[in-house]
């Protein structure tokens, strides 16, 4: 006996036995479907319902939420609220802060989305151009209105204040201030040097007036460019006129410039360094007087000249045909000499300058960036062209000596250095080539030679001749860079032999000879006899024999002889010194690079 098996479907309907239905159980029977199809449905509802308690189905109708939910805003606002779905809710939204501080704004920025960004105070460039004429109200009248200050009489005349203004009414206000139009301001006390502003004075000199040309009323013009720099000029009733300059802020005498009336004599009108009529007269006498007697007088001075009444102008033509004096060759006509050129004043190519002429270069740095400059230094270069050549002598600054070169048909030989620190260097090359041999009675060599010690250092490119003159010969250095130079420390010089016959056979150039002596030996003679056999020669020896064949500590004896007339053979041994040597003199050996 079992249970009928339920699953949670909705069935759409529940069967209706039928009277003709055979009667027929099992899960799948007849009998028991009604009961199926009841039981499927309670299961979907059971179903259904857990769902919407556990909240995996949502419910479409019920009076509230069992846990209320918070609806909250962010961004620009913020707002928030509980809701059960008990009932409608709402709250006011608070605005978010943009950044702008609160207050009055004359000018604001505004985003896309109505937003005020930023804010600030008008400013005069925010107002646009208008019309005068269109302001219909509010416009001053005055001066006043304006805010502009107005300059009482005394300012005016004084001109203390350049911010104050004058008002219409008063403009002969103004021109008393200044001296014009009849209302030049009356000068009764104080120093003339004081006076300001520029313009035109009616001065009482008589009076309290100080610095004044004299003591005369009259007019005073001035005109000043600054407190250090001006001039006034004063008219004197009667005529006479005076001019007193101030220069660096340092007045200068007065001086008449005009006298009242007519003048008669230079000196009056201020005339210090022209001739009298006397002094031209004598001045005529002595030229007379000093004239040959065949030229005192006009007419001779005529003839002399030709009676040429053009002679002035003739002679000015005549110069007038002569060269000017000029700053140039050039100015003078002058086309075979070598032209000064233009600096040159940036790594140009030396190859690109083939004009004649000299030019010269200020900077180390042009020759370094440049290109076929023929060593880094400053110095001077001349350039002939003529025909398909052209010559090139540079003259470098310092020690950088002087350099040829020259273009034919188009193509640069290399430059060549003719002179090194007032040197020829092709002179020192054919005195003294590459890996000569000299002895110097000094103990340092001189410029352009190196000491032979045996060196294996020596750089290959540093002393490129050299090595070239005698390569690895005397050694190989690391092999690469460096190389080694003959090691002549307290050796004796011997010619090499090249197939001499004198020396020993097949001996390399360049090797090494150790010290030896010709072989050789001394006979002895002994008294005549045939007897064979010892004898005992005494020496010094503090009186006591030496055996021969017996060796001594200080003299050790050889002795042999023969039955044929008794000749003794005596040999001597560690006689003399460390060497065989010659008399000589220690120099230094060195080795030219």
């Amino acid at each position: 006996m079992a249970n009928l098996q339920e699953k949670p479907v909705w069935e759409t309907g529940i069967y209706q036995l039928e009277t003709s239905d055979p009667v027929l159980a099992g899960p799948d029977g007849i009998d028991n479907l009604q009961g199926k199809q009841l039981a499927n449905r309670t299961a979907y509802l059971k179903k259904q319902v857990d769902d919407l308690v556990s909240g995996a189905l949502t419910a479409e109708y019920a009076d509230r939420l069992k846990t209320s939910r918070t609806l909250a805003m962010t961004g620009d606002g913020a707002w928030s609220v509980n809701f059960d779905g008990n009932d409608n809710v709402s709250a006011a939204m608070t605005l978010a802060n943009t950044g702008v501080a609160a207050g009055n704004y004359g000018m604001v920025t505004v985003d896309a989305k109505g937003r005020i960004t930023s804010g600030r105070q008008m400013a005069a460039a925010d107002v646009p151009a208008l019309d005068w004429s269109k302001i219909a109200s509010g416009r001053p009248s005055t001066l006043d209105g304006y805010g502009i200050a107005i300059a009482s009489q005394a300012e005016a005349e004084a001109g203390s204040d350049n911010s104050l203004a004058m008002t219409p009414l008063k403009v002969a206000q103004a021109l008393n201030a200044v001296g014009l139009a009849g209302r030049a301001k009356n000068i009764t006390s104080g120093s003339l040097q004081t006076i300001r502003p520029n313009g035109l004075y009616h001065v009482n000199a008589v009076g309290q007036v100080a610095d004044a040309p004299v003591k005369c009323n009259g007019m005073l013009l001035t005109h000043f460019l600054n407190d250090q720099w001006g001039n006034q000029v004063y008219w004197m009733w009667g005529g006479d006129t005076y001019e007193q300059r101030l220069e660096n802020g340092i007045w200068k005498p007065w001086v008449k410039s005009l006298k009242a009336g007519r003048q008669s004599t230079l000196a009056e009108y201020g005339i210090t360094d022209a001739a009298t009529k006397a002094e031209l007269q004598a001045a005529i006498s002595n030229v007379i007087a000093g004239a040959p007697g065949a030229l005192d007088t006009l007419q001779e001075l005529a003839a002399a000249l030709d009676n040429d009444a053009s002679f002035a102008a003739n002679l000015t033509k005549k110069l007038a045909t002569k060269a000017d004096k000029a700053a140039t060759l050039d100015g003078y006509g002058i086309a075979d000499a070598l032209p000064l050129r233009a600096d040159i004043a940036s790594a140009v190519d030396l190859d690109t300058l083939t004009i004649t002429g000299i030019y010269h270069n200020p900077a180390n740095d042009n020759a370094i960036k440049g290109k076929n400059w023929p060593c880094p230094q400053a110095g001077q270069l001349t350039v002939r062209a003529t025909g398909e050549m052209v010559y090139h002598t540079y003259q470098a600054f310092a020690d950088g000596g002087f350099w040829h070169r020259c273009r034919y048909q188009g193509r640069w030989t290399v430059w060549r250095q003719l002179a090194d620190a007032a040197t020829t260097q092709d002179g020192i090359t054919a005195a003294a080539p590459p890996g000569q041999i000299a002895y110097f009675a000094r103990d340092t060599p001189p410029p352009g030679w190196i000491i032979c010690n045996g060196a294996q250092d020596v750089s290959r490119a540093t002393y490129a001749a050299l090595f070239a003159a005698i390569g690895e010969r005397f050694g190989a250095g690391d092999g690469k860079t460096t190389f080694g130079v003959p090691d002549l420390r307290g050796e004796f010089i011997r010619g090499w032999d090249a197939g001499g016959g004198v020396d020993v056979a097949g001996r390399s150039f360049g090797s090494r000879q150790a010290s030896q002596n010709l072989a050789h030996d001394h006979a002895i003679p002994t008294p005549a006899g045939n007897i064979a056999g010892q004898d005992t020669v005494l020496v010094d020896n503090g009186g006591a024999p030496l055996d021969l064949g017996a060796r001594q500590a200080s003299n050790e004896l050889l002795g042999e002889w023969n039955g044929s007339g008794r000749y003794l053979r005596y040999a001597t041994y560690s006689t003399g010194g460390n060497e065989s040597r010659p008399r000589n003199v220690a120099l230094l050996a060195c080795i030219k690079v």
